[in-house]
């Protein structure tokens, strides 16, 4: 039987909520130098945005739900939740 090998795919939560953070430049380069290709923002922010520009980075992107509210496919969304089957 051949021998399956899976890759995972790891990234690092940023969070920012806190007291004496290093700058968002600083954590880039943090991600940079330990080859860490994937970040998650619970938020849009601008500088951490502006910090990642010209990286290989990947990122994910969390919206506050009250945000959802008002994207193109949040109705259907809605609509979907709500029905019972």
């Amino acid at each position: 039987m051949p021998e399956v090998i899976a890759g995972a795919q790891i990234g690092v939560c940023y969070g920012m909520l806190g007291s004496n953070l290093p700058s968002r430049p600083d954590v880039v380069a943090l991600y940079n130098q330990r080859n860490i290709r994937r970040m998650r923002l619970y938020g849009p922010d601008q500088h951490a945005l502006q910090a990642l520009r010209g990286t290989n980075i990947e990122l994910m992107l969390g919206l506050p739900n009250e945000d959802l509210k008002g994207l193109p496919l949040a109705k259907p969304m809605q609509t979907l939740g709500s029905k019972t089957m």
